[in-house]
């Protein structure tokens, strides 16, 4: 499956633990020399502070599908 990152950053990132949205994926982290995909980053959110972006690992990504990656 081919996918560019315009159509990775258009999907909802949901954690399958909880349920929760996280919102969309704002990075994509890369590895070089190796060029291999390492994960994603979604923007923290909050409402009075500004919290850290997340990072997540290739490992823990579940499955990408045609509207949201778990």
């Amino acid at each position: 499956m081919e996918l560019t990152f315009s159509e990775l950053r258009s999907k909802e990132v949901v954690n399958m633990q909880d349920g929760r949205k996280l919102g969309r994926a704002c990075d994509l982290v890369l590895c070089y020399p190796d060029n291999r995909w390492v994960g994603i980053v979604v923007p923290g959110s909050g409402f009075f502070r500004k919290r850290s972006d997340l990072f997540i690992d290739l490992k823990n990504i579940i499955k990408i599908g045609e509207d949201v990656i778990l």
